[in-house]
Protein backbone atom coordinates (compact mmCIF):
# COMPACT_ATOMS: atom_id res chain seq x y z
CA UNK A 1 0.00 0.00 0.00
CA UNK A 2 1.35 3.55 -1.17
CA UNK A 3 0.04 7.36 -0.60
CA UNK A 4 0.86 10.24 -3.21
CA UNK A 5 0.37 13.30 -1.77
CA UNK A 6 -0.11 15.50 -4.40
CA UNK A 7 0.62 19.68 -3.96
CA UNK A 8 0.00 22.17 -6.72
CA UNK A 9 2.68 24.75 -6.81
CA UNK A 10 1.94 28.80 -7.65
CA UNK A 11 3.73 31.94 -6.14
CA UNK A 12 3.78 30.26 -2.40
CA UNK A 13 7.18 30.42 -1.64
CA UNK A 14 6.61 32.51 1.64
CA UNK A 15 4.39 29.27 2.62
CA UNK A 16 5.97 26.20 1.22
CA UNK A 17 8.52 25.66 3.79
CA UNK A 18 5.55 24.88 6.65
CA UNK A 19 3.96 23.00 4.04
CA UNK A 20 6.80 20.58 3.50
CA UNK A 21 8.01 20.79 6.81
CA UNK A 22 4.45 19.21 7.96
CA UNK A 23 4.82 16.57 5.43
CA UNK A 24 7.72 15.27 6.64
CA UNK A 25 7.19 15.44 10.56
CA UNK A 26 6.46 11.81 10.01
CA UNK A 27 7.38 8.32 11.10
CA UNK A 28 5.76 7.11 8.15
CA UNK A 29 8.95 5.35 6.13
CA UNK A 30 9.03 7.77 2.92
CA UNK A 31 9.12 4.34 0.99
CA UNK A 32 5.03 4.44 1.70
CA UNK A 33 4.55 7.71 0.29
CA UNK A 34 5.45 9.98 -2.14
CA UNK A 35 4.92 14.22 -2.33
CA UNK A 36 4.31 15.10 -6.11
CA UNK A 37 4.93 18.23 -6.18
CA UNK A 38 3.74 19.89 -9.05
CA UNK A 39 4.89 23.02 -10.74
CA UNK A 40 2.40 25.01 -12.28
CA UNK A 41 4.98 27.53 -14.05
CA UNK A 42 5.06 29.59 -10.76
CA UNK A 43 7.27 32.99 -11.63
CA UNK A 44 8.51 32.85 -7.93
CA UNK A 45 11.58 31.03 -6.18
CA UNK A 46 8.97 28.72 -4.74
CA UNK A 47 10.68 25.80 -6.37
CA UNK A 48 13.80 26.72 -5.51
CA UNK A 49 12.77 25.91 -1.53
CA UNK A 50 10.92 22.50 -3.62
CA UNK A 51 14.42 21.25 -5.15
CA UNK A 52 16.07 22.33 -1.77
CA UNK A 53 13.97 19.74 -0.12
CA UNK A 54 14.06 17.17 -3.21
CA UNK A 55 17.95 16.66 -2.19
CA UNK A 56 17.56 15.73 0.92
CA UNK A 57 14.26 13.33 0.76
CA UNK A 58 14.49 10.73 -2.36
CA UNK A 59 10.36 10.22 -2.37
CA UNK A 60 9.47 13.94 -3.63
CA UNK A 61 8.76 13.86 -7.58
CA UNK A 62 9.17 17.62 -9.18
CA UNK A 63 6.65 17.77 -11.98
CA UNK A 64 6.70 21.45 -14.31
CA UNK A 65 3.87 22.40 -16.63
CA UNK A 66 2.88 25.75 -18.27
CA UNK A 67 0.81 27.28 -15.68
CA UNK A 68 -2.90 26.14 -15.86
CA UNK A 69 -4.65 27.06 -12.71
CA UNK A 70 -4.94 24.75 -9.48
CA UNK A 71 -7.17 21.94 -11.26
CA UNK A 72 -5.12 21.57 -14.16
CA UNK A 73 -1.85 20.81 -11.69
CA UNK A 74 -4.03 18.83 -9.46
CA UNK A 75 -4.84 16.64 -12.88
CA UNK A 76 -1.17 16.28 -13.96
CA UNK A 77 -0.01 15.03 -10.46
CA UNK A 78 -3.51 12.48 -10.56
CA UNK A 79 -2.33 11.39 -13.99
CA UNK A 80 1.47 10.91 -12.47
CA UNK A 81 0.26 9.47 -9.37
CA UNK A 82 1.21 5.71 -8.68
CA UNK A 83 -0.46 5.23 -5.45
CA UNK A 84 -3.17 3.46 -4.25
CA UNK A 85 -4.77 6.51 -2.30
CA UNK A 86 -4.58 10.16 -3.22
CA UNK A 87 -4.63 12.92 -0.75
CA UNK A 88 -4.36 16.66 -2.29
CA UNK A 89 -2.26 19.27 -0.04
CA UNK A 90 -2.51 23.22 -0.78
CA UNK A 91 0.81 24.58 -0.40
CA UNK A 92 -0.05 27.19 1.95
CA UNK A 93 -1.71 24.68 4.26
CA UNK A 94 0.17 22.10 6.34
CA UNK A 95 -0.82 18.21 7.89
CA UNK A 96 -0.41 17.33 11.70
CA UNK A 97 2.85 15.74 13.38
CA UNK A 98 2.55 11.70 12.73
CA UNK A 99 -0.54 11.38 10.76
CA UNK A 100 0.73 9.88 7.91
CA UNK A 101 1.02 6.86 9.60
CA UNK A 102 -2.07 6.65 11.19
CA UNK A 103 -4.04 7.12 7.87
CA UNK A 104 -1.75 4.27 6.47
CA UNK A 105 -2.50 2.52 9.08
CA UNK A 106 -6.29 2.80 9.06
CA UNK A 107 -6.33 1.99 5.17
CA UNK A 108 -4.72 -0.86 5.52
CA UNK A 109 -6.87 -2.19 7.73
CA UNK A 110 -9.67 -1.37 5.32
CA UNK A 111 -8.52 -1.14 1.81
CA UNK A 112 -11.73 -0.69 0.00
CA UNK A 113 -12.55 3.00 1.00
CA UNK A 114 -13.18 4.81 -1.98
CA UNK A 115 -13.29 7.83 0.33
CA UNK A 116 -11.49 8.59 4.03
CA UNK A 117 -12.36 12.01 5.34
CA UNK A 118 -10.40 13.13 8.56
CA UNK A 119 -10.92 16.16 10.79
CA UNK A 120 -9.66 19.29 9.06
CA UNK A 121 -9.31 22.94 11.48
CA UNK A 122 -8.43 26.28 11.23
CA UNK A 123 -4.52 27.29 11.65
CA UNK A 124 -4.19 28.35 14.72
CA UNK A 125 -7.45 27.84 15.81
CA UNK A 126 -10.05 24.93 17.11
CA UNK A 127 -12.23 26.33 14.60
CA UNK A 128 -13.38 22.76 12.56
CA UNK A 129 -14.04 22.93 9.00
CA UNK A 130 -16.65 20.47 7.73
CA UNK A 131 -17.43 18.61 10.67
CA UNK A 132 -19.12 15.58 11.12
CA UNK A 133 -20.15 15.37 14.15
CA UNK A 134 -23.35 14.28 15.29
CA UNK A 135 -24.09 13.90 10.96
CA UNK A 136 -21.91 10.37 10.22
CA UNK A 137 -20.79 8.10 12.82
CA UNK A 138 -16.56 7.42 12.54
CA UNK A 139 -14.77 3.82 11.40
CA UNK A 140 -18.31 2.88 9.31
CA UNK A 141 -18.35 2.93 5.59
CA UNK A 142 -21.57 4.63 3.83
CA UNK A 143 -23.03 5.06 0.60
CA UNK A 144 -22.15 8.65 -0.69
CA UNK A 145 -25.51 9.36 -1.28
CA UNK A 146 -26.16 8.06 1.99
CA UNK A 147 -23.90 10.43 3.48
CA UNK A 148 -25.06 13.37 1.72
CA UNK A 149 -28.57 12.68 2.60
CA UNK A 150 -27.58 12.51 6.37
CA UNK A 151 -26.39 16.27 6.21
CA UNK A 152 -22.94 15.99 4.84
CA UNK A 153 -21.39 18.34 2.26
CA UNK A 154 -18.06 20.09 2.14
CA UNK A 155 -16.13 22.63 -0.39
CA UNK A 156 -12.60 21.12 -0.48
CA UNK A 157 -11.14 18.21 -1.44
CA UNK A 158 -8.10 18.48 1.43
CA UNK A 159 -8.48 16.49 4.05
CA UNK A 160 -9.89 13.80 2.19
CA UNK A 161 -8.04 10.93 1.23
CA UNK A 162 -9.64 8.99 -2.31
CA UNK A 163 -8.80 5.73 -3.82
CA UNK A 164 -6.51 5.62 -6.96
CA UNK A 165 -8.87 2.95 -8.43
CA UNK A 166 -12.07 4.90 -7.42
CA UNK A 167 -10.73 7.79 -9.38
CA UNK A 168 -9.88 5.98 -12.52
CA UNK A 169 -13.01 3.81 -12.58
CA UNK A 170 -15.36 6.98 -12.34
CA UNK A 171 -13.06 8.71 -14.40
CA UNK A 172 -13.11 11.82 -11.23
CA UNK A 173 -11.09 14.90 -12.18
CA UNK A 174 -11.01 18.69 -11.95
CA UNK A 175 -12.67 20.29 -14.49
CA UNK A 176 -10.07 22.63 -15.37
CA UNK A 177 -12.61 25.15 -17.52
CA UNK A 178 -14.22 26.31 -13.87
CA UNK A 179 -12.03 28.77 -12.11
CA UNK A 180 -14.56 28.60 -9.03
CA UNK A 181 -15.89 25.93 -6.57
CA UNK A 182 -14.00 23.21 -8.38
CA UNK A 183 -12.96 21.86 -4.97
CA UNK A 184 -17.37 21.66 -4.36
CA UNK A 185 -17.87 20.00 -8.21
CA UNK A 186 -15.18 17.94 -7.32
CA UNK A 187 -16.13 15.99 -3.89
CA UNK A 188 -19.51 16.04 -4.25
CA UNK A 189 -19.30 14.11 -7.68
CA UNK A 190 -17.25 11.81 -5.98
CA UNK A 191 -19.82 11.31 -3.17
CA UNK A 192 -21.94 10.57 -5.95
CA UNK A 193 -20.57 7.97 -7.10
CA UNK A 194 -18.75 6.48 -3.72
CA UNK A 195 -20.11 3.23 -2.22
CA UNK A 196 -17.75 3.17 0.83
CA UNK A 197 -17.40 6.78 2.09
CA UNK A 198 -15.31 6.62 5.83
CA UNK A 199 -14.58 8.93 8.39
CA UNK A 200 -11.53 8.95 10.57
CA UNK A 201 -11.60 10.40 14.31
CA UNK A 202 -7.78 12.38 13.48
CA UNK A 203 -7.33 16.09 13.55
CA UNK A 204 -5.21 16.06 9.96
CA UNK A 205 -5.47 18.78 7.77
CA UNK A 206 -5.02 22.88 9.22
CA UNK A 207 -5.98 25.31 6.95
CA UNK A 208 -4.21 28.67 6.48
CA UNK A 209 -6.43 31.67 5.57
CA UNK A 210 -5.37 34.32 3.24
CA UNK A 211 -6.70 37.69 2.89
CA UNK A 212 -5.21 37.21 -0.55
CA UNK A 213 -5.73 34.09 -1.66
CA UNK A 214 -7.66 33.15 -4.97
CA UNK A 215 -10.91 32.22 -2.94
CA UNK A 216 -11.39 35.16 -1.35
CA UNK A 217 -11.35 37.85 -3.76
CA UNK A 218 -13.96 37.82 -6.16
CA UNK A 219 -14.21 40.59 -9.18
CA UNK A 220 -17.56 41.30 -10.89
CA UNK A 221 -16.33 39.22 -13.94
CA UNK A 222 -15.03 35.92 -11.57
CA UNK A 223 -18.42 35.97 -10.30
CA UNK A 224 -19.88 35.81 -13.66
CA UNK A 225 -18.07 32.87 -14.28
CA UNK A 226 -20.35 30.87 -12.10
CA UNK A 227 -22.43 30.54 -14.96
CA UNK A 228 -19.59 27.82 -16.16
CA UNK A 229 -20.42 25.91 -13.00
CA UNK A 230 -24.38 25.61 -13.51
CA UNK A 231 -23.62 24.43 -17.23
CA UNK A 232 -21.37 21.73 -16.49
CA UNK A 233 -23.65 20.49 -13.55
CA UNK A 234 -26.95 20.66 -15.94
CA UNK A 235 -24.77 19.02 -18.86
CA UNK A 236 -24.37 16.18 -15.79
CA UNK A 237 -27.72 16.20 -14.85
CA UNK A 238 -28.31 15.92 -18.72
CA UNK A 239 -26.37 13.50 -20.10
CA UNK A 240 -25.44 10.57 -16.98
CA UNK A 241 -27.68 8.38 -15.77
CA UNK A 242 -28.23 9.04 -12.37
CA UNK A 243 -30.60 8.13 -9.35
CA UNK A 244 -32.85 10.72 -8.23
CA UNK A 245 -30.89 10.61 -4.64
CA UNK A 246 -27.87 11.41 -6.92
CA UNK A 247 -29.19 14.30 -8.48
CA UNK A 248 -30.42 15.65 -5.27
CA UNK A 249 -26.67 15.81 -4.59
CA UNK A 250 -26.14 17.83 -7.66
CA UNK A 251 -29.04 19.82 -7.47
CA UNK A 252 -27.58 21.00 -4.32
CA UNK A 253 -24.25 21.82 -5.53
CA UNK A 254 -26.32 24.07 -7.87
CA UNK A 255 -27.88 26.19 -5.42
CA UNK A 256 -24.88 26.30 -3.93
CA UNK A 257 -23.35 27.73 -6.27
CA UNK A 258 -25.60 30.40 -6.86
CA UNK A 259 -25.66 31.07 -3.55
CA UNK A 260 -21.77 31.70 -3.22
CA UNK A 261 -22.53 34.06 -6.30
CA UNK A 262 -25.17 35.97 -4.48
CA UNK A 263 -23.44 37.16 -1.80
CA UNK A 264 -20.27 37.40 -3.28
CA UNK A 265 -22.08 39.62 -5.50
CA UNK A 266 -23.36 41.68 -2.51
CA UNK A 267 -19.71 41.67 -1.12
CA UNK A 268 -19.46 44.01 -4.07
CA UNK A 269 -22.33 46.40 -3.13
CA UNK A 270 -23.95 45.43 -6.48
CA UNK A 271 -28.05 44.59 -6.05
CA UNK A 272 -28.85 44.89 -9.37
CA UNK A 273 -30.37 41.27 -8.64
CA UNK A 274 -31.71 40.67 -12.53
CA UNK A 275 -28.35 41.50 -14.20
CA UNK A 276 -26.98 38.74 -11.71
CA UNK A 277 -29.35 36.19 -12.98
CA UNK A 278 -29.05 36.74 -16.32
CA UNK A 279 -25.55 36.19 -16.05
CA UNK A 280 -25.21 33.29 -14.04
CA UNK A 281 -28.06 31.76 -14.45
CA UNK A 282 -28.53 29.82 -17.98
CA UNK A 283 -31.84 29.83 -19.59
CA UNK A 284 -33.66 26.60 -18.99
CA UNK A 285 -31.85 25.59 -15.69
CA UNK A 286 -34.81 27.11 -13.33
CA UNK A 287 -36.59 25.73 -11.24
CA UNK A 288 -34.45 23.56 -9.00
CA UNK A 289 -35.75 20.11 -8.13
CA UNK A 290 -36.27 19.45 -4.24
CA UNK A 291 -36.55 16.04 -4.13
CA UNK A 292 -34.60 14.60 -1.59
CA UNK A 293 -33.03 17.78 -0.85
CA UNK A 294 -32.42 17.47 2.84
CA UNK A 295 -29.59 20.03 2.86
CA UNK A 296 -30.94 23.86 2.86
CA UNK A 297 -34.17 22.52 1.96
CA UNK A 298 -36.02 25.80 2.77
CA UNK A 299 -33.46 28.32 1.30
CA UNK A 300 -33.39 26.06 -2.04
CA UNK A 301 -37.37 26.39 -1.54
CA UNK A 302 -36.95 29.75 -1.86
CA UNK A 303 -34.52 29.99 -4.41
CA UNK A 304 -37.10 27.30 -6.47
CA UNK A 305 -39.85 29.76 -5.88
CA UNK A 306 -38.65 33.29 -6.29
CA UNK A 307 -34.88 34.63 -7.00
CA UNK A 308 -36.05 38.30 -5.90
CA UNK A 309 -36.80 37.10 -2.58
CA UNK A 310 -33.41 34.95 -1.99
CA UNK A 311 -31.65 37.56 -3.30
CA UNK A 312 -33.04 39.91 -0.56
CA UNK A 313 -32.85 37.68 2.35
CA UNK A 314 -29.20 37.53 1.52
CA UNK A 315 -28.83 41.46 1.55
CA UNK A 316 -30.49 41.21 4.90
CA UNK A 317 -28.40 38.98 6.08
CA UNK A 318 -25.15 40.93 4.81
CA UNK A 319 -26.78 43.77 6.67
CA UNK A 320 -27.52 42.42 9.93
CA UNK A 321 -24.07 40.76 9.73
CA UNK A 322 -22.01 44.37 9.75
Amino acid sequence: MYLSIIVPIYNVEQYIVSCFESLFRQSLDTALYEVIAVNDGTPDNSMILVEQYAEKYSNIRIVNKENGGVSSARNEGIKQAVGDFILFVDPDDTIAENSLIKVYDFLSLAPAVDILIMRSFVMGSMTERYSWSGICPARVNMSGVDVFQKGYSRGSVCGCVFSRKFMIEKQLFFYEELINGEDTYFFHLSLLHAMRVCFMELPFYYVFVRVESASKNFSIERIFKFSGNIRLIDEYLTHAELTDRQKAILNYVKYSVVSNAVNHYIGLRRYDYWSLKKKIWPIGTLPLSLKYAFIQRSKMRLLRFSFPLFFSLCVLKNICRK
